[in-house]
């Protein structure tokens, strides 16, 4: 196999927080965010107390020197690690790996060339390498490598281990490469190191670079500055703001630089603005439109107006290639001018001022109306040409100028309110319905304000305008004409389902501006005099349900009956019946109440018969039965009829869905009228076991009969109250078949049956409860189960405990649970000591078991001869990584030292491995999923046990502590111990918390300085 052979050298370990080297390829900007990203993520140890603003100045310096002293630990790591092997490797050594990685076609030869790189950076003189890297005279691969791991290093090392004259050095460099940067066509270098220079610059500000952005602006204005400069000036520009934003400094700095933006943003947005009114190339004014959106939120309404920008926009927008960086930016002045800075008061809007500013919409909105009308045959050229980011940028732009302007948007006198409403009927009118949605947030706002107004005021205009809109929507919601049939999950199906999902609230709105009798008098002579075919009929009833519950709190509600009398007429559709099924379930509480019910249940029993929509139409027919049972009992004979001659077609789904039906209309009847028919729907289900256990043929399609049988079993035990007798009879009547069935599961070891078997035993203990008459066999099955396999199922699980529940604290069944608990034990045993990834189920399992034995029946517990072990296995498994399994322990603990009185042997021999273990567990969890019941589980123990030598344990878990930080002086590990002892029970959950976030480097010591008040 080859090697790479490159010096003699042998690197440092690769540090976890290295960043690979991305190929240079890659998109410059997005290279940029993956290592700010990666900063971010190196420095997040430095970052959380100094870029939470609320956080005071003593805080911010703490945590200054607690990461500066990480970093100078990692630095003399890093050191010792470079001091053996202090050789440097030669810039033509290092280009060499560099060809290796991103040339060579051998992976093991790149992926060895990536490690050493990786290590590479590591190395105590990386700085200083890089500064050579970059000179202009090296190969592309050792400059792009040398950019980019400069720029790692100025964020992970700026702040905490270079000095001001070595600030000032590597500032230097960085700043005389970018301008002797000449070559144009280097576009992936020149992103780079304009993105480096910008990062040295946000650390700099103010202190070492005061004139920084001034410098940028005068290599803008400067005619002795090249084309690339000049970009590239702008890119600085345009990132200076990004990386403000996602660079980890202290609140000072924070505050020193965004004053300093402040005070260079009129400048800045000046400059630009005059660059956009020359329009020298469309490529340069998309530049400039990029990058004076970042800044404007350093400014205010003052400056944007007198630097004239909207206008000098608006002298660009009608190009193909500025428009959509146009319309994003007028977006941002839009949002800019409503919520941060009013154009008439230069301010914030008042927090309860719902009334849009005049000046803004007089200044900013009115003429960006007129200015896109201005546009719409680009718009309707963009259409044509299937361009949607275009399309999709003028959706944004007015869709946003009504959200933020409704309530002058109902004035229909000003002209430009009718050109932006018009403007976005068509823009909803799109025929990508995704460009559709993007004006659904504005009708429904505008709908609401409108709603608010005198029908006189709002008149004629409005319910002319959504009826315009509810036709539209009508149109884009039909399923298209040429196709029959729809497919439930089909790429069409879900296309529709989603847009319907969406536009129902605006059909609503619709509803509302229209009026309730216009509305339906509309959809009624669409019914008689439109609607031709399926998909006409089918989308209008889906209108109709959408405002299913603004009809039905119409003064006259009834006025829809002869619409929902007409949809049980129409001849079954696939997608039509299910759209009607779905209707009457949506008014199914007005249909009660009127003469529809009998009609409306007889359609969906009619529906039964075809299999497409059989499972949806059961569940329909079982939420009336559910619904309206009291008044449709009586059909039961109507549904057995139907259902019977094709019930051995039905799936398992079906067969229980129809079955809960039947149960349902049988809870309704007389008691003395239930027997025929239970025995009608029952008999058939254990009649079938029967022949299935005898069935000769082969095991395995035997074993699935069995459990979908079993599984229809178990949805008809749920017998009407007064059935009680009936039900038991029945249980007698079955047992020895699932007796039967339960030797044939043991006998082949077959676990899924076994659990279906078993929900079923499950469900009959909990119907009986103290009546169950089984007891005896089912202690035998159960042991016969547990001595059988290595592991039992959760349904068996479930049927102990609720044997536990019912019978644990009877007397007559205590050697019962002896004999089965420690059977349980000992069977668990070894895959409990194993602990490994498939024993997690066990361990959650067995213990939530253990916990119930303890409050029902801890005399099963105690007689066991592995206690020790279980308790020992408990402590260890809350070291465990999964979350269920801690909790099921920590209930276990809890139950057996906190709420029992255990011996003082247990707890002189547990108390410090408990709480030890417990803290780790607090500490592992770094997604704080377990917090509460951790807190709660120490809180109750350190309450509960509060002597002077239990408070002795707890200060020496403390002092032997490994979860600590392994360099925790003595003074800070006994102050935790005493501030858990001191803390109420409102403050204990907060105190772990933070405990935990010092121990993950998230947080530093002086968070607990607020308990010590």
């Amino acid at each position: 196999m080859s090697t790479l052979k490159i010096s003699n050298e042998s690197t440092s370990s690769t540090n976890s927080n290295n960043v690979i080297v991305s190929t240079p390829s890659s998109p410059p900007q997005q290279s940029n965010n993956n290592n700010n990203n990666n900063n971010n993520n190196n420095d997040n140890n430095n970052n959380n107390d100094n870029s939470n603003n609320n956080n005071n100045d003593n805080n911010n310096n703490n945590n200054n020197n607690n990461n500066n002293n990480n970093n100078n630990n990692n630095n003399n790591n890093n050191n010792n690690n470079n001091n053996n092997n202090i050789v440097t490797p030669s810039t033509e050594q290092i280009e060499k790996v560099l060809q290796t990685l991103f040339t060579h076609h051998d992976n093991n030869l790149q992926n060895e060339a990536n490690k050493w790189l990786l290590e590479f950076q590591n190395h105590q003189n990386i700085v200083p390498i890089c500064l050579e890297l970059i000179k202009s005279n090296q190969p592309f691969f050792s400059q792009f490598f040398g950019i980019q791991t400069l720029y790692i290093k100025i964020h992970s090392e700026w702040e905490s281990k270079w000095t001001d004259e070595y600030r000032l050095n590597i500032k230097n460099i960085v700043y005389s490469r970018f301008l002797s940067e000449k070559d144009q066509f280097n576009q992936v270098f020149t992103s780079k190191i304009c993105s480096c220079l910008s990062a040295v610059m946000i650390h700099s500000l103010p202190r070492l670079w005061e004139h920084c952005i001034d410098d940028m602006l005068k290599l803008l204005h400067s005619s002795e500055s090249s084309e690339s400069i000049k970009r590239s000036s702008l890119d600085i520009l345009c990132l200076l703001p990004l990386e403000f934003e996602t660079v980890i400094l202290s609140n000072s700095r924070r505050k020193a630089i965004k004053e300093d933006f402040y005070g260079h943003s009129e400048q800045v947005i000046n400059t630009i603005s005059n660059f956009l009114s020359l329009n020298i190339s469309s490529h340069f004014n998309i530049l400039l439109l990029k990058c004076v959106r970042h800044w404007i939120r350093f400014s205010n309404s003052k400056v944007l107006i007198k630097a004239n920008l909207l206008n000098n926009i608006f002298k660009i927008i009608n190009n193909q290639e500025t428009i959509i960086e146009c319309l994003s930016l007028i977006g941002d002045l839009i949002n800019f001018h409503t919520y941060i800075s009013l154009i008439s008061t230069n301010a914030r809007p008042a927090q309860n001022n719902q009334i849009p500013d005049q000046a803004n919409f007089q200044h900013l909105i009115a003429p960006t109306i007129k200015v896109l009308m201005g546009l719409k045959p680009m718009y309707e050229e963009s259409i044509q040409n299937d361009n949607l980011f275009i399309c999709r940028a003028f959706a944004d732009v007015l869709s946003q100028i009504v959200e933020c302007y409704a309530p002058i948007m109902l004035d229909v006198n000003i002209l430009e309110v009718q050109q932006c409403l018009t403007f976005l009927l068509e823009l909803c009118s799109h025929p990508n319905k995704e460009i559709s949605e993007i004006t659904f947030d504005a009708w429904s706002l505008h709908s609401e304000h409108a709603s608010l107004l005198d029908a006189s005021t709002a008149g004629e205009p409005f319910q002319k305008l959504y009826a315009k809109l509810l036709q539209l929507l009508l149109e884009r919601s039909s399923y298209p004409s040429n196709i029959e049939k729809v497919k439930p999950n089909s790429e069409l199906a879900d296309d529709f389902s989603n847009y319907r999902n969406n536009v129902c609230d605006i059909i609503v709105s619709c509803f509302e501006m229209i009026g309730a009798d216009q509305f339906i008098e509309y959809t009624q002579n669409l019914l008689k005099n439109q609607c031709k075919s399926w998909q006409s009929f089918e989308v209008v009833y889906y209108v109709f349900r959408c405002v299913c519950s603004n009809v039905i709190e119409d003064d006259d509600p009834n006025k829809a009956a002869w619409i929902l009398s007409y949809s049980l007429q129409l001849p079954y559709h696939s997608t039509l019946s299910l759209t009607i099924l779905y209707l009457l379930e949506d008014y199914g509480e007005f249909i009660s109440e009127s003469d529809l019910l009998t009609p409306s249940f007889n359609y969906i029993l009619s529906l039964i018969q075809h299999e497409e929509i059989r499972l949806p139409t059961l569940k329909m027919l079982s939420s009336f039965a559910d619904k309206f049972g009291d008044r449709l009992y009586k059909k039961v004979d109507n549904v057995f009829k139907t259902v019977e001659p094709i019930n051995n077609i039905l799936t398992i789904e079906e067969q229980k869905t129809y079955i809960d039906s039947i149960l349902k209309l049988l809870d309704q009847m007389s008691s003395e009228k239930i027997p025929p028919y239970l025995s009608r729907l029952v008999n058939p289900i254990s009649a079938s076991l029967k022949q299935l256990v005898l069935l000769p043929n082969n095991y395995q399609e035997k074993s699935q009969l069995l459990i979908n049988g079993l599984s229809i079993l178990e949805s008809t035990l749920n017998f009407p109250e007064d059935s009680n007798l009936l039900f038991k009879e029945f249980i007698i009547s079955i047992w020895g078949i699932l007796e039967e069935i339960n030797h044939l599961a043991v006998l082949n070891f077959d676990v899924l049956l076994l659990e279906q078997l078993w929900m079923v035993f499950w469900k009959i203990i909990m119907e009986l409860e103290k009546q169950f008459t089984f007891l005896d066999n089912t202690f035998q099955l159960l042991l016969s189960i547990i001595n059988q396999f290595k592991t039992i199922g959760s349904s068996v699980y479930q049927v102990i405990d609720l044997l536990i529940d019912f019978f644990g604290k009877d007397q007559n069944y205590q050697n019962h649970f002896i004999n089965l608990i420690g059977t349980l034990i000992n069977r668990s045993l070894p895959i409990l000591i194993e602990n490994g990834g498939s024993s997690i189920p066990t361990i959650t399992r067995i213990y939530k078991t253990l916990l119930k034995t303890l409050e029902k029946c801890p005399s099963a517990f105690n007689s066991s001869p592995n206690l020790i072990q279980v308790i020992n296995l408990s402590i260890e498994f809350l070291l465990n990584m999964e979350n269920e399994s801690i909790k099921s322990i920590l209930d276990f603990l809890n139950q057996l030292f906190i709420v029992m009185n255990p011996h003082e042997s247990l707890l002189h021999n547990y108390s410090a491995r408990i709480l030890t273990n417990t803290f780790k567990a607090l500490v592992n969890d770094q997604s704080r999923e377990l917090i509460n019941q951790i807190s709660l589980f120490l809180y109750r123990w350190i309450s509960k046990y509060s002597s002077i030598d239990h408070q002795k344990i707890l200060l020496e878990c403390f002092i032997q502590s490994t979860w600590l930080p392994i360099d925790t002086p003595f003074f800070e590990r006994e102050r935790l111990s005493k501030l858990l002892l001191l803390t109420n029970q409102s403050k204990f959950k907060a105190l772990l918390t933070d405990i935990s976030a010092v121990c993950n480097n998230q947080m530093t010591w002086d968070v607990f300085l607020g308990y010590e008040m």
